[in-house]
């Protein structure tokens, strides 16, 4: 079966002095992951919307 693809996204929101950041991937591809989802390595590995 296909690999899933995903796409890297970081997100920098900045206000005053301070700037806060998230990283994490949008899904491009579901590839094997529609019939067999991955196992979550917690919570530095989430899925991000995909933000236009």
């Amino acid at each position: 079966m296909t690999n899933a693809e995903f796409a890297s996204t970081t997100i920098a929101v900045g206000a005053g002095d301070y700037e806060l950041t998230v990283k994490g991937r949008v899904t491009r591809f579901d590839g094997h992951l529609a019939v067999m989802p991955a196992n979550r390595k917690g919570d530095d590995d989430i899925e991000l919307p995909d933000l236009q």
